[in-house]
């Protein structure tokens, strides 16, 4: 499954504010997932693409 989101226009307005930027997490959602998804047998890349990102994961 692969997923791709825009680069926020606004990076320092939380959502809790009603704006469209990250929120006040410490930054290590992905590398999380990937971490938990690796002993599983599956995988989770996210990476920079066209002004935005794009996460792919294949799980088990």
């Amino acid at each position: 499954m692969d997923v791709r989101d825009a680069r926020p226009t606004a990076p320092d307005a939380a959502p809790a504010a009603g704006g469209t930027g990250p929120g006040p997490g410490g930054g290590q959602g992905l590398i999380g997932l990937a971490e938990r998804a690796r002993p599983a047998g599956g995988e989770l890349t996210a990476l920079p693409a066209d002004g935005g990102f794009r996460v792919h994961a294949r799980p088990p």
